[in-house]
């Protein structure tokens, strides 16, 4: 899993905010490149520090901004996944039938 993706769970915030995060703590790290695990733990440990030090505002926009992503997300997949099932196509199973003219 990618320190961003660690970020994102972590805070409860979107992936961008969370590479942003990252990015601002390897700075702040000196760290260039793709980290080791013993840095991925450095980096999480100042994108939280990060993240803390920013206003409560901006704090509950990022976490606002990826309930409203997920809301988004959930309802798209749920209103897919309904079309599908009407028109028979439901991906949920593991069998495909094929109907042949």
């Amino acid at each position: 899993m990618t320190i961003e993706a660690i970020i994102t769970r972590a805070l409860e915030v979107r992936f961008i905010d969370a590479r942003t995060l990252a990015t601002e703590a390897k700075l702040n790290l000196n760290i260039a490149g793709y980290p080791s695990k013993e840095q991925e733990q450095q980096i999480l440990r100042e994108a939280i520090s990060l993240f803390v030090s920013k206003s409560l505002e901006s704090q509950r926009e990022m976490k606002k901004q990826a309930e409203i992503l997920e809301t988004a997300t959930k309802a798209f997949y749920d209103s897919d996944h309904s079309i599908n099932k009407k028109k028979g196509d439901d991906h949920s199973s593991a069998s495909t039938s094929v109907t042949v003219p």
